[in-house]
This record gives C-alpha cells, sequence and structure tokens, in this order.
C-alpha cells in the first residue's frame, strides 16, 4: 500500500501532510499541508513541482522524508502570519 498521508500532533495542534496532484494546474504533484490553527478554519498551503518524470520523483523523495519538523517548516509562514495577527489584535 503506498502511503500518501501522515498527520503529525504538534504544539499547533494536528498537522496532516499529503502527497497527491494539484489538479488546478494539470496534474502536476504537490505536497500540500493542511491544519486548523486555534480560532481559524482550515487552513492549507502547498508546494507544487512539475509536472514530469523528475517532478514527481522530486515530489515523492521529500514526501517520504517528511518528519514533523519538516512539516511545521512547510507551515511556518502560515504560523508567522497568525503570531502577526494575534500581536495585532492584543495590541487593540
Amino acid at each position: 500500500m503506498n502511503t500518501f498521508a501522515k498527520l503529525f500532533e504538534t504544539i499547533h495542534g494536528q498537522l496532516l501532510v499529503m502527497l497527491r496532484t494539484d489538479g488546478a494546474t494539470e496534474d502536476s504533484p504537490c505536497i500540500t499541508f493542511t491544519m486548523q490553527p486555534e480560532g481559524l478554519g482550515l487552513c492549507e498551503t502547498k508546494i507544487a513541482f512539475v509536472d514530469t518524470d523528475h517532478g514527481y520523483d522530486a515530489a515523492e523523495k521529500a514526501f517520504e522524508n517528511m518528519n514533523e519538523e519538516a512539516a511545521i517548516e512547510g507551515v511556518r509562514p502560515l504560523l508567522d502570519l497568525l503570531e502577526r495577527v494575534n500581536e495585532t489584535v492584543e495590541d487593540e
């Protein structure tokens, strides 16, 4: 059975990482990161790879090496944005 999803229990809550294709841009491979930060709905971000054999190989290798630390780095821009938003709200 091919593994296509990994679920991590992090200090930021659950973080789901999936290897799939991106139907929006043909069928290029991508890795998606999905989480639900406190106070928000589901948030998703992704890393898209080129639609070539090399792109599929790179996506599969990146997913294979995905661990909790790498998954958190994948959503770091979202976490940083949430931190800035929360700081702004607290200052008001």
